[in-house]
């Protein structure tokens, strides 16, 4: 590309152009095929005789093969009396591109300049040469106002903490602002596409914005894979009039893709919507159904099964007296700072059930939704609780909790039901 670059500038020489076009075009020519002398050991003389914008085509094609050279040329460039932020944002950028790791004392000073392109050079610079000093300085860069070193700055944390910039991007596209939302959508690139999509769908719930679903789509398009063409089939049911006339069209572009990198055959099409159409039936109506613990649904599963459902009753009522009597047990010598509360029946408790007791501590959020969400020895645990009262709690709170579970190990059981059978802060 450079090589064509400088063959069209050495023809446009000889066009019939106004005196300073033709200037530009020479001195643009002169950077673009002499390089620099010395094998890029010294600065070459005419350099200082460049404007801005020549010198910074000098710095960007300087060639990759030749990194001493650069190193040599670079050396203390921001002690020249040619030096800008823009040149030395130029320069970063280039030594990052040459993996030269010589910068870094310039690079961290550069974090505090008040131009956006060097900061943002510096940003990309320390994330490969010096992360555990730029971590640190993430977060007040992620609140400026400016969304260009919002979108640098959750690229480079989306590298380090993938769940903290996940949970930033989502605070992004709460904002209220359009512009910042259509940047939210931006640094998605930043993600793989499977990880955000929840995060995207959640959004396109409550934006009514078309332009905004037009970024939004854009970007779904461009991940060319046939899950996202059911998302885009789930999305129908969620737009508006006009914001579906967009769907449609990303549809069509998707499946055109889609068919041109031969991930689906042109005859397979009705057959993977009809699929989409099943799919999305089946994930309706388990949001609807009660929880497969629910007390309601395994007497209802029970009544469908004729007399087999009498043993199921009675299997139930056996798990509610185990543990109630549990309860009763515990109750009898609960201190005053302990809370109690109703074990609820489960069809994952039957009368094999055993109690365990632990010590955990809670986390974010909290109780919610009808779970207690702790941790025990860095294992995340989720334990049903809908009818507690936690006023009393709050995340950090150190707690002692006993539950109801048919699993060997807590660790087995941080993917199941745990019935709550007794919490308390422990005595110190």
């Amino acid at each position: 590309a450079e090589k064509n670059g400088r063959n069209v500038l050495a023809e446009a020489t000889g066009w019939p152009l106004n005196e300073a076009t033709a200037k530009a075009f020479g001195r643009t020519l002169a950077v673009a095929t002499e390089g620099p002398e010395d094998g890029g050991r010294q600065s070459p003389a005419y350099f200082h005789t460049l404007d801005e914008c020549a010198k910074m085509r000098f710095i960007q094609l300087w060639p990759q093969s030749d990194a001493q050279g650069f190193f040599e040329f670079s050396r203390d460039f921001w002690l020249q009396s040619w030096y800008t932020p823009d040149l030395g944002a130029a320069f970063l950028k280039m030594a990052l591109s040459l993996n030269l790791d010589s910068y870094v004392e310039f690079a961290r000073s550069a974090l505090k300049s008040a131009k956006e392109n060097l900061q943002a050079a510096a940003i990309g610079y320390l994330l490969k040469f010096d992360s555990d000093y730029l971590t640190p300085h993430l977060g007040n860069f992620l609140a400026r106002s400016s969304l260009k070193i919002k979108m640098v700055a959750l690229g480079a944390l989306q590298k380090i903490d993938k769940g903290q910039a996940l949970s930033t991007l989502k605070a992004m596209l709460q904002q209220k602002d359009l512009v910042a939302q259509k940047a939210a959508l931006a640094c998605m690139i930043h993600f793989d596409f499977a990880v955000v999509r929840p995060v995207l769908a959640e959004f396109l719930e409550t934006c009514n914005s078309s332009e905004v679903w037009h970024s939004a789509l854009i970007l779904v398009q461009a991940n060319v894979e046939i899950e996202n063409l059911y998302f885009l089939f789930k999305l129908r049911g969620r737009a508006g009039a006009e914001n579906l006339v967009l769907i449609q069209a990303a549809e069509k572009e998707l499946r055109a893709r889609l068919l041109q990198e031969k991930f689906i055959a042109a005859g397979d099409i009705d057959a993977f919507y009809d699929q989409f159409k099943s799919r999305a039936d089946q994930e309706n109506a388990a949001r609807q159904a009660p929880p497969i613990y629910s007390l309601k649904r395994v007497l209802a599963n029970s009544d469908s099964t004729g007399s087999a459902g009498i043993g199921i009753k009675l299997l139930i009522v056996c798990a509610l007296l185990v543990s109630l009597v549990t309860w009763l047990i515990w109750f009898s010598g609960t201190p005053e700072a302990e809370y109690n509360s109703s074990i609820v029946a489960s069809a994952n408790t039957p009368s094999t059930a055993a109690c365990k007791t632990f010590r955990a501590t809670l986390v974010l959020p909290g109780y919610k939704e009808g779970y207690l969400h702790v941790t025990s020895n860095d294992l995340p645990l989720k334990i049903h609780v809908p009818y507690g009262k936690f006023d009393w709690l709050k995340p950090g709170d150190e707690i002692e909790v006993t539950v109801s579970t048919t699993r060997p190990d807590l660790a087995s059981a941080s993917q199941t039901l745990l019935s709550l059978a007794r919490v308390k802060k422990p005595v110190r």
